[in-house]
């Protein structure tokens, strides 16, 4: 997913595109096409807000997870 706006995030890939799911989450902890399009403009939104949140603090407002290849599930706030 890309948008306008400033791309400097943690939660970007060097394309400029969110970061919006640990890739190797089970289905149900991801968008899925079935959850509609309302359901993704909703993560689209939360991600938004997250990163103008760290823009202005320096902390993410939400879960985390590393990005590199799964090694386990890292989660903090």
């Amino acid at each position: 997913m890309f948008v306008d706006g400033p791309n400097d995030s943690p939660h970007r890939y060097a394309d400029g595109s969110l970061c919006m799911w640990y890739p190797y989450d089970p289905p149900e902890l991801r968008w899925q096409r079935s959850d509609g399009p309302v359901v993704l403009l909703g993560h689209i939104a939360a991600h938004l807000i997250r990163e103008q949140w760290w823009r202005q603090t320096g902390e993410w407002a939400g879960d985390e997870a590393p990005h590199r290849a799964p090694t386990h599930r890292q989660e903090s706030r």
